[in-house]
């Protein structure tokens, strides 16, 4: 049995299918490679959006830790001068962080030591946010424990509450969301509470 050859066609057929093998193989490899170049925005697209959205709670999360940092120090009874000071001028100041020497400047210190990684306000990570904080007033001077009457919610002005909002605006990565959300979406935390004075 082993001298038997077999015939020529036999031959050329096996040889024929071993090169269409190979060419079929080679062809797939191609067709694989196009259609990751077909899919490769698309995944970049997915995952920039991924990134955005993880930054996005991130900063969410920085936000909120600069409000509520602003507003333990606003509440203090050393900041009731701070607070007198601005209900003469209507009982709302703003400012950009960080803003040390500005007339809130141990709230506004507060709320941007919350996310500095040295411990210094010029530090913070949140440098352009917006910080306002809003007393409620009575006469020119801020509604304290002993003049509020006995009101104690925060949506009523004759309370003694502090309202803190720190604002962020947030550059986008995705280009597909500027087209919708603009090139920066504003992350805002609010806080209110009540005065220990």
């Amino acid at each position: 049995m082993t001298g038997i050859r077999l015939p020529l066609a036999s031959r050329l057929a096996e040889q024929y299918s071993v090169h269409y093998r190979q060419m079929a193989r080679n062809s797939r490899s191609g067709q694989s490679l196009v259609e990751f170049a077909f899919a490769l925005p698309v995944l970049l697209l997915l995952l920039v959006g991924i990134i955005d959205l993880g930054r996005g709670f991130y900063v969410r999360e920085q936000v909120s830790d600069a409000a509520r940092a602003a507003l333990r120090t606003a509440l203090g009874a050393n900041e009731q001068a701070t607070a007198n000071a601005a209900c003469a001028s209507g009982g709302k100041v703003t400012v950009t962080l960080p803003a040390s020497g500005s007339t809130i400047g141990a709230i506004a210190d507060a709320a941007a030591i919350a996310d500095s990684p040295t411990g210094a306000p010029p530090d913070t990570k949140l440098a352009g946010a917006t910080l306002t904080v809003t007393w409620h007033c009575a006469g020119g001077a801020a509604v304290t424990n002993k003049t509020n009457g006995g009101v104690t919610d925060p949506a009523d002005p004759r309370s003694d509450s502090v309202d803190v909002v720190v604002q962020y605006p947030l550059g986008l990565l995705f280009p597909v969301a500027e087209g919708t959300a603009g090139p920066s979406v504003t992350i805002v935390a609010r806080e209110l509470g009540r005065v220990a004075y």
